[in-house]
């Protein structure tokens, strides 16, 4: 017999149990020397044997490849799957406490609630602007008389201003029990930022081109934040998901296609941007409703 002097739970290679005996041949059933409630199970060779605990579940057939529970406590024991007391355990999938598996299975049907649709909505208004300026700012900057090069510096300043607040804004928003506070500044700043691209002195397009960044990324940020926040659990975060991203992004396709018709049928840019001052007076809208501590109810 092989013996190990140690009780060790793998995380990695699975579970070792010592002493642990890997009996080599024969019927016979032994008992571990030091431990009378450890038990050898006859004729399997490189069997697991849990000691002192005859609850236990054994796995044959790996010592190294397979997981013990101790004391059977209403759990499943896989080979190659890590030893945790009271979950099931599937080779390969993240353990799940036993009871939940129902609740995170499936669908939820969210769209049946106004508060996943304030959601979609607020998805949708704050990605019609972002990629409409995306699209269009440079030329409007080239009609204002910027240079090229000029143009293309101020169209990476707003996606620096972008990359900023999309990576802080849900950091502050976890912590507060609504979001209006933070959705308000967002929508007035991108309103602010598109009118001051157009109307403000050339020569201090920079600060209205980064606010405008800075606004977008926060509106971004908020956007995803809701689709967690406002579900009740996983399964119906999911469902918002992709309610809210796949309408949502299907209208902001609209966004750049409608500034550049509207833009060639004037020749100028006062309608197109008025037509995103006003989707940014529909995001706060939206937004004040979405930002509202409310959850969608429980499946």
């Amino acid at each position: 017999m092989v013996w190990l002097p140690q009780w060790r739970y793998g995380l990695s290679g699975g579970a070792s149990a010592g002493p642990l005996a890997a009996p080599s041949a024969g019927p016979s059933v032994a008992s571990l020397p030091g431990n009378p409630g450890a038990s050898v199970v006859p004729g399997n060779p490189g069997t697991s044997v849990v000691p002192g605990n005859p609850g236990a579940s054994v796995v044959p057939g790996s010592n190294l490849g397979a997981s013990v529970v101790p004391g059977d406590l209403g759990a499943s024991v896989v080979p190659g799957a890590s030893a945790v007391p009271g979950v099931a355990v599937v080779p390969g999938v993240a353990a799940v406490p036993r009871g939940t598996a129902g609740r995170l299975s499936g669908r939820v049907s969210v769209s049946r609630h106004a508060l996943a649709w304030q959601v979609t909505a607020f998805m949708g208004l704050q990605s019609m602007t972002y990629y409409a300026a995306l699209s269009w700012l440079p030329t409007l900057l080239r009609d204002r008389g910027s240079s090229a090069a000029h143009a293309g510096d101020l169209l990476a300043l707003m996606n620096l201003g972008n990359a900023i607040t999309c990576l802080l804004i849900p950091v502050l928003a976890h912590r507060m029990p609504a979001q209006r506070v933070l959705v308000v500044p967002t929508a007035l700043g991108t309103a602010v930022g598109i009118a001051g691209a157009l109307y403000a002195p050339l020569g201090g397009a920079w600060a209205w081109i980064l606010l405008l960044g800075l606004a977008q990324g926060s509106s971004l940020g908020m956007a995803i934040f809701f689709t967690m926040a406002r579900a009740p659990d996983p399964v119906a975060a999911a469902s918002l998901s992709a309610l809210a991203q796949g309408w949502g992004y299907l209208l902001a396709t609209l966004g750049p296609l409608a500034v550049g018709l509207l833009y060639a049928s004037t020749g100028g840019w006062n309608v197109p941007i008025g037509m995103l001052l006003v989707l940014c007076a529909g995001q706060l809208a939206v937004g004040w409703l979405a930002a509202r501590g409310r959850v969608l109810p429980a499946a």
